[in-house]
């Protein structure tokens, strides 16, 4: 067919076949089994950063207590051993909630060498069994 000497094509639409059923439920079978494991793997993220968030905690916990006993020095840090019971680990303002779950234990005993002590702090998290211990050397 010619119109104002271009030449055009006839183009039919009438193909309207569309998918069948059975492509319809391998698409979908396929789109939740996918949808199955990015749903597992959040579960698997959110519990990783729940227990991330619980050693930083510890961490913190046991770092605030050794910096608390270097800074009292050789002389004043007697020999023996401290613990603060789940409960009792106050926090900046004084309240003990933010850190209910967790128990430090401090002990300070003779060191390696002659005028040394050696502290050791150990943060436990009651629920989720963990614990964390940080030591150091004090020279007079």
């Amino acid at each position: 067919m010619y119109i104002n000497g271009c030449v055009i094509h006839k183009v039919q639409l009438n193909d309207t076949r569309g998918f069948t059923l059975v492509e319809i439920l391998i698409a979908t079978l396929l789109f939740s089994v996918a949808l199955l494991g990015v749903a597992s793997l959040a579960t698997v993220v959110i519990k990783g950063n729940y227990l991330s968030k619980q050693i930083t905690t510890a961490t913190a916990l046991a770092q605030q207590k050794l910096e608390e006993n270097i800074n009292k020095g050789y002389v004043n840090l007697s020999i023996g051993t401290e613990t603060e019971n789940y409960g009792a680990i106050n926090s900046v303002d004084g309240t003990s909630a933010l850190f209910s779950g967790y128990k430090r234990v401090s002990v300070v005993e003779g060191g390696p060498v002659l005028n040394t002590r050696k502290l050791t702090v150990t943060v436990y998290r009651k629920p989720d069994d963990v614990q964390i211990s940080f030591y150091t050397i004090i020279a007079k």
